[in-house]
């Protein structure tokens, strides 16, 4: 019950006094508008205020669901004007930008480390079936790690899986 002596009233009366039908009566007291007092019956003064003040929230735009709809949206935007920002200062990178930039380290290591059975055979240290053999050893290791952390497509999977495994 409220703070001050209040009158408990029907459905129907507090429909009467505000304008509406009882069936909406119901609808405020889902929202806490209208306050009950027990099934059917509703305090009076409590309502009345609660009802006033949603009528002033709802005049003002608080709450009310384009103003919702228009915080959402600033939201938003302030979102994408950050994103952008940051892109622009170097803080954020696309994904494609960093997709391009591990594949072009990938193919640099792929290079390097191809080109160490032809190094070897230059030193002229090892016999050409032995450089064949360290060739085709690095060649499946390459293969394999491509396979391992590679998803359908051929897209490189994220470092977490790299070091997963």
């Amino acid at each position: 019950m409220p703070k001050t002596k209040d009158v408990e009233i029907s459905a129907q009366a507090l429909a009467e006094m505000i304008g509406v039908t009882a069936k909406s009566v119901a609808g405020l007291a889902v929202k806490d508008i209208a306050v009950r007092a027990r099934r059917g019956r509703y305090w009076r003064d409590a309502s009345i205020l609660a009802y006033c003040g949603s009528l002033r929230s709802a005049a003002s735009g608080r709450g009310s669901p384009a103003e919702l709809e228009r915080v959402g949206l600033i939201r938003a935007q302030r979102i994408q004007q950050e994103r952008k920002n940051a892109e622009e200062q170097g803080e954020l990178l696309s994904a494609s930008a960093v997709e391009a930039r591990w594949a072009s380290r990938w193919r640099e290591v792929s290079a390097s480390v191809l080109s160490v059975p032809t190094l070897l055979a230059q030193s002229g240290s090892l016999s050409p079936q032995d450089t064949k053999a360290i060739d085709r050893l690095l060649r499946d290791t390459l293969f394999e790690f491509v396979e391992r952390y590679s998803d359908e497509q051929g897209n490189a999977k994220g470092l977490a899986d790299a070091k997963a495994a």
